[in-house]
């Protein structure tokens, strides 16, 4: 097990930032998790595995909820759908409360049409695009 201490080596500006060297009680340099010991190498899989805790909230009130759907619902389907049911394209471009709603109402017209309408279905969706978001940020992160 390779021990390191560290010591400040240098102060900067007025902000009181202080530069941490680290070094091994040997005096070489100490290498954070290159050589398979210490807590940073381990670290951003613990981080990884708390960023599960909210998925699993999410989706544990997702499929706890009701199949019934709310209010946005109601108001945006009619306008992209025809009577017949097929879907209606210039609905997208109404505003609802002075947002475009493009997106939300294909997505509705789709969850109408392969699930019924289920609310737990919209919401599984819902938690699997926030998912996605997390990972492309995750990716696009640098990797120092």
């Amino acid at each position: 097990m390779r021990l390191a201490a560290s010591r400040a080596v240098q102060s900067s500006g007025d902000v009181g930032v202080a530069v941490i060297e680290s070094e091994s009680i040997s005096g070489a340099p100490a290498t954070a998790g290159g050589s398979g010991h210490g807590a940073l190498r381990w670290l951003p899989w613990v981080v990884a595995a708390l960023a599960l805790v909210p998925l699993g909230s999410m989706l544990a009130m997702v499929l706890g909820g009701n199949e019934m759907q709310w209010a946005d619902y109601w108001e945006i389907l009619p306008r992209v759908t025809n009577p017949d049911g097929s879907f209606a394209p210039r609905g997208l471009f109404e505003y609802q409360n002075s947002h475009p709603i493009a997106v939300a109402s294909a997505v509705y017209w789709v969850n109408a049409h392969l699930t019924g309408g289920s609310n737990i279905a919209l919401g599984i969706f819902v938690v699997a695009v926030v998912a996605v978001q997390v990972v492309i940020l995750v990716w696009a992160l640098p990797r120092q």
